[in-house]
């Protein structure tokens, strides 16, 4: 029987879950056109603070920065299905010519993963073949336990229309290097780690001072949103693990003058971020929140996070020396020959 199977993205991060199910599929599509994926990572350093309620990783009502790199990094058009059946969609020429189908499917009834008959959660695979006559798919699913073979299709048909039918289809990747993207994208990081402020946004440091300045400022009614930062704080140290897989991709394949105490000090940040957030859930539930320490904890952040900037800056600058030496060797060889 005819499989179309890919290869589960390279990773440079020891930590199993730095990639989740989302960021997995994309990056193996990505990698499975022999391109590095590690670009759609590049804009996830970011902090977005608008008040007590909103801050995120990204900006408020903008797309997630993967597809804005997929868009613009990779030239990737993506085209969404919704209340379509299954077999509708594979049955489709469509699908027919380039076996792919990215799908959306409930967990609670994938038998390969944990959450299988345990909660309702959507989770992301690829499909990219279909035996009609047998009435299997081929699932490509690397996240949380690698998954590749063929599943009976009524397995899958429930689950599927459990998240409400939705699937898409993404066109084929393009990517092309240069020094000047590498720059860009730096100087991008930077901008995000030194933020700024604008019509009542506080990005990047400037974000995190507000945040803390908050805590300070509503006292005993921060308990009351301890729930909700304990999940948005969750979303931003994910992403900030993405970001330094990408740059351990750029120390390693690229070569940038990135050293180990850099690499260590965005580790060190993240795990700020994670003390944080066990501190302000550990206080709500003994009922032993003190606001003072919890801005302070908070503090340690922000100096982590001033570090980081400092050091990338420094980075970006002997990137940017590089890049010009190298471009003054190439005019000076040319003009020799």
């Amino acid at each position: 029987m005819q499989q179309t199977a890919l290869n589960p993205p390279k990773r440079y991060h020891a930590y199993q879950n730095i990639l989740q199910c989302y960021d997995t599929v994309i990056a193996s599509y990505i990698s499975g056109s022999g391109l590095p994926y590690h670009w759609l990572f590049s804009e996830h350093w970011g902090f977005y603070y608008y008040d007590a309620e909103r801050f995120y990783y990204r900006r408020h009502y903008s797309r997630y920065p993967l597809w804005d790199a997929l868009r613009k990094l990779y030239k990737v058009r993506k085209t969404m299905f919704t209340d379509i059946p299954l077999t509708a969609l594979l049955d489709s020429p469509r699908f027919a010519q380039k076996k792919q189908m990215f799908v959306i499917a409930d967990e609670f009834d994938l038998p390969w993963t944990p959450e299988y008959q345990n909660i309702h959660h959507p989770h992301y695979f690829l499909l990219t073949d279909y035996d009609k006559a047998g009435h299997k798919v081929y699932v490509n699913d690397w996240w949380p336990v690698p998954y590749q073979d063929w599943l009976d299709l009524s397995m899958l048909e429930a689950s599927f229309q459990e998240m409400g039918e939705h699937a898409f289809v993404l066109s084929e990747p393009s990517f092309h290097y240069s020094d000047a993207l590498l720059l860009e994208q730096m100087e991008v990081a930077y901008t995000q780690m030194t933020g700024w402020e604008d019509n009542g946004l506080s990005a990047g440091i400037y974000g995190i001072r507000r945040f803390q300045q908050d805590i300070l400022r509503m006292g005993q009614e921060t308990a009351s949103f301890i729930d909700r930062w304990f999940y948005m704080v969750k979303l931003t140290i994910e992403a900030k693990y993405l970001f330094l897989e990408y740059v351990l991709f750029l120390k390693v394949e690229r070569g940038c003058p990135i050293p180990d105490a850099f690499t260590q000090l965005l580790e060190r940040t993240i795990n700020g971020w994670f003390s944080f957030r066990n501190t302000m859930m550990s206080a709500k539930i003994r009922k032993s929140l003190q606001p003072d320490k919890l801005a302070d904890r908070l503090g340690k952040v922000v100096e982590l996070e001033q570090a980081c900037a400092e050091q990338w800056g420094d980075i970006m600058q002997q990137t940017r020396l590089s890049v010009q030496e190298s471009a003054d060797h190439s005019e000076s060889g040319e003009s020799i020959r």
